[in-house]
């Protein structure tokens, strides 16, 4: 047993690979060029694979995200952020610079603040293990008059109003999916709603990995990406040693990918390359306190 090859763990370790070789200031070009260099174009999509023909035939960030892509409000950051958050543990505002500088490879507008948005999250839930206070500290870092930021307001004004958490789902079907866009229904992958949904599945989730992960899935749309970033953020909240084994035990501790040279890895080894880099980037990384404070809890 295994994690399947997916795009959305691809990008996850391109990531981290992108923060070695390159630390936290690397440019959009590099960033691209991990992704071109290590990925078939037959497992990229959308506004991904978009980004990297782009940049193959030579034309400029931010353009990879214009030109020919139909896809640039999706969640195509979204899906790309997570190690920036993991690399940034209480430490939201260099998180959300390394999102942004990703995101513009491929997204525009709210498909930048998707990104940003889930990066800061995840940072901020490493520092104090709260899901919801973390989706407070990532709403400050999206423009307060953007469509994103009036979505969160949305979504938390709903999830206060209804107890159920289908009813909050109904609620953002019938703003987001023809509310933007009639009279045609929203891309499925468009994040605004997408984001929604998550946001949706931390705040109805009552802290529990299973259930958060449940209603994020259940909620429909674009279901393996928005379940693996509200997996992520309740990772980053809960730690490894808090989620239900049930989870993790047949993945026996092994990724498959179609990343060159890459066929097989540990995720406990890719837990520890991602600690080395975090070490670094705590909000107070030149205090050995905080840097002691960050442990690999992954242990296979």
């Amino acid at each position: 047993n295994a994690v399947a090859p997916d795009d959305d763990i691809h990008y996850a370790i391109e990531g981290l690979i992108t923060l070695e070789k390159h630390g936290i200031d690397f440019t959009c070009e590099q960033a691209i060029e991990t992704i071109h260099y290590h990925t078939p174009h037959g497992v990229l999509w959308s506004a991904g694979l978009n980004m990297v023909r782009k940049y193959e035939l030579g034309v400029p960030v931010p353009l990879t995200a214009i030109f020919g892509n139909n896809s640039r409000q999706s969640l195509g950051s979204q899906i790309r952020c997570d190690p920036y958050g993991w690399a940034s543990p209480a430490n939201p505002a260099l998180a959300a610079r390394m999102a942004y500088r990703d995101a513009i490879c491929s997204q525009t507008r709210n498909g930048i603040y998707s990104g940003m948005f889930f990066a800061v999250a995840m940072a901020d839930a490493i520092a104090h293990g709260d899901p919801i206070r973390a989706i407070d500290t990532a709403q400050t870092y999206v423009p307060p008059r953007s469509r994103f930021a009036e979505m969160i307001t949305f979504v938390r004004e709903a999830c206060h109003e209804h107890g159920d958490w289908e009813e909050v789902n109904k609620a953002i079907y019938e703003r987001y999916d023809r509310g933007y866009f009639a009279p045609a229904t929203a891309p499925m992958n468009h994040g605004l709603i997408n984001a929604a949904i998550v946001t949706m599945a931390i705040l109805k989730g009552e802290a529990d990995f299973s259930k958060t992960l449940g209603i994020s899935v259940m909620a429909g749309r674009d279901t393996d990406c928005n379940g693996a970033t509200a997996g992520s953020i309740m990772g980053c909240a809960l730690g490894a040693n808090k989620i239900p084994p049930h989870w993790t035990a047949p993945l026996n501790d092994t990724i498959r990918t179609d990343l060159l040279g890459m066929p097989t890895l540990k995720i406990s080894d890719l837990a520890q390359r991602t600690l080395q880099v975090a070490k670094g980037n705590c909000r107070y990384a030149s205090s050995s306190k905080c840097a002691s404070r960050l442990t690999c809890q992954y242990k296979a």
